[in-house]
């Protein structure tokens, strides 16, 4: 516990240290337009922002792909709800079949 307390205070001190040095500094960016004299902290910054959400959008991403992965049925379940649905299918037809039958014979005139 106190070692991540104090490795927080490092990273801490870091960028304080990093900002400190760097207030003065400017440059010219090109992104799609020039951008005369902007600062370099901001510059990092946004580059750190734009990293964060990159490296999100790919977690995203791979989370949505093995979640579809998961939940995708395999082709022997596949498979095996066709047969079930055939099967069904079958008996249903067989039912109608002898259905007809006994309609026939009890539409046939009776010999007497």
């Amino acid at each position: 516990m106190i070692a991540a307390l104090i490795f927080v205070i490092l990273i801490i001190i870091f960028i304080a240290f990093l900002i400190g040095k760097n207030l003065e500094n400017l440059c010219t960016i090109w992104f799609f337009t020039n951008f005369q004299e902007v600062s370099v902290i901001v510059l990092i910054f946004v580059a750190f922002c734009a990293g964060v959400l990159t490296a999100l959008l790919f977690i995203l991403i791979a989370k949505l792909m093995k979640y579809s992965k998961q939940n995708k049925p395999t082709t022997t379940e596949i498979q095996t709800v066709k047969e079930r649905k055939i099967k069904k299918d079958k008996k249903k037809i067989g039912l109608l079949k002898k259905a007809e039958k006994i309609n026939e014979k009890t539409d046939e005139p009776a010999e007497n």
